[in-house]
């Protein structure tokens, strides 16, 4: 999102793992959401934390993605899935299945339950535990407490939260994973109040 020049940078799940990766490589953001962030289940450390970052930038400058081996591919297979034994799916709770077909299953969505899940190989894993330490806008993470989703472990996310130098703030919501993110509810009004506080507060 942009506000008078000013970009902060909003991910959820997935992409709430994204946007804590670009912030320490993209330079001048005014702030960063990250929402239920997928920071991955084991706790990483790094011998040379300065090269580790170059070597990571490095791959996102070249941009050439295509030319790397794939260390993971899968698909293209459902997103969701209410049997996983005869149509197996990429992300398997039953809470995600609930949320996906409920919100891209209205309407003219344009959602397709299809994905392909390809993972390069790199000299430097895709983590925010790299990148914390260097990220310099303000950052809110918001966790949901019990997280059910198998990618997310509550101790990796506040360890990313702790290797943050900069402003930030650290928020706990009930309701899991996908808890927050049902239009109209108390939690999604809970959510949506913290995070217009916090980039209200950097605005």
């Amino acid at each position: 999102m942009s506000h008078n020049g000013k970009i902060i940078l909003w991910g959820d799940s997935f992409s709430g793992m994204l946007v804590l990766v670009v912030a320490g490589v993209v330079e001048g953001l005014a702030g960063v959401v990250s929402f239920t962030a997928s920071c991955g289940v084991s706790i990483l450390d790094f011998e040379h934390p300065e090269k580790s970052l170059a070597s990571l930038k490095a791959i996102f400058y070249k941009g050439e993605f295509d030319q790397l081996v794939d260390s993971v591919r899968e698909g293209p297979m459902p997103v969701v899935s209410s049997d996983q034994e005869s149509n197996p799916s990429l992300l398997k709770p039953i809470q995600a299945f609930r949320w996906f077909i409920d919100q891209g299953g209205q309407w003219n969505s344009g959602w397709v339950n299809r994905v392909t899940r390809v993972i390069p190989k790199t000299h430097v894993p895709f983590s925010p535990l790299v990148t914390a330490p260097f990220i310099k806008a303000p950052v809110l993470m918001i966790i949901g407490k019990q997280d059910e989703m198998p990618q997310i472990s509550a101790e990796v996310q506040s360890e990313v939260f702790r290797r943050v130098k900069s402003k930030k703030q650290f928020y706990e919501i009930d309701g899991g994973h996908f808890g927050a993110l049902y239009p109209h509810t108390p939690l999604f009004d809970e959510a949506i109040a913290v995070q217009v506080g916090f980039i209200n507060a950097i605005l």
